[in-house]
Order: C-alpha cells, then structure tokens, then sequence
C-alpha cells in the first residue's frame, strides 16, 4: 500500500511504484493493522521526514511493515530519551517498528542529545 494511502494524506501520488516482491498482493494495511499501529508507521515516517525531508514521500510503498510488542511500554521524547535521565532508546527498542533507516535515525538523534549535554 502506498504511503499516502496508508496515511490517508491528501496529497496523492503522481507516481506508482513497482514492488520489489513479485507475489506482492495490495491491500488495506491500515484497514488490517488498526488505528494504533497506523499510529506507530505515521510517528516513525515523520521522524524520518524530520530527519531528512521527503525522505519517505507518499508514493513509498509500505509492505506489512515488522510490528512488535514492547513490553513494558516506553515513553520516549522527541530526543529519544527515556523518562530516567540520560537513558537514551533508539533502532528496535525504541518504537513498535524496527528497520535499518529507522535504527541508523534514532541513533543519530539520541547521539545529538546527548553529545549536546
């Protein structure tokens, strides 16, 4: 499913891409994840738009993204900082998605905060 779609953005895409999996399927996975993990794919692409602008644009195909439970449950700030001063999350522990992009972007971010100290 499209970004923009999975989203619900306004904005729609001019392009179409090609899914890299040949037996890809698309659906709704925003209708199959629920509102909570829709919740979770939307905080995660913003970061990485704030990170790098149009990093993930709404033409991005988002293919049944890798959801896990977390528990106990984290809140995190915008610096990746725990509500224990100085303890830092970031990549798979840090959210209910995991990826490469995601890890090497909340590391920076920690990384800045805490250099900044």
């Amino acid at each position: 499913q499209q970004a923009a779609d999975f989203l619900g953005w306004r904005e729609r895409p001019t392009r179409q891409l090609a899914s890299s999996l040949p037996a890809a399927v698309r659906g709704d996975l925003a209708g199959a994840l629920g509102r909570r993990r829709v919740a979770d794919v939307a905080q995660m692409i913003e970061r990485l738009n704030d990170f790098s602008p149009g990093m993930i644009g709404g033409h991005a195909l988002i293919a049944a993204p890798v959801v896990e439970r977390v528990y106990p449950a984290i809140t995190l700030s915008h610096e990746m900082e725990s509500s224990v001063p100085g303890l830092f999350f970031a990549g798979d522990s840090s959210s209910k998605i995991i990826g490469v992009t995601y890890g090497a972007v909340t590391g920076r971010i920690a990384a800045r905060a805490a250099l900044a100290r």
